[in-house]
């Protein structure tokens, strides 16, 4: 999945990926992205109108915190603008 995600930003130099890691063995602790749709568009004409949202998932028996920034649009719509899994 990682992997995928920092191809992209090579491809599309608008996509931001920020993993974190930690301990010596580089262990993939969270990671934050937003595409280049979400980075130019949405959150630089919706950044003031923004639902944060947090909840958990099970992903390979480790349990992760979803977090979604959610943003509402001129024509009342929810829009995801960033995402983030954190353990």
């Amino acid at each position: 999945m990682m992997l995928l995600y920092l191809l992209k930003q090579e491809e599309d130099p608008d996509y931001v990926v920020i993993p974190r890691l930690e301990g010596p063995a580089n262990e993939l602790t969270g990671i934050f992205w937003m595409t280049s749709q979400q980075c130019t568009d949405l959150w630089s004409k919706f950044h003031n109108i923004i639902i944060y949202d947090i909840t958990s998932k099970q992903i390979n028996m480790r349990w992760l915190l979803v977090h979604l920034f959610v943003a509402i649009d001129n024509n009342y719509k929810t829009r995801i603008v960033i995402q983030a899994l954190i353990k």
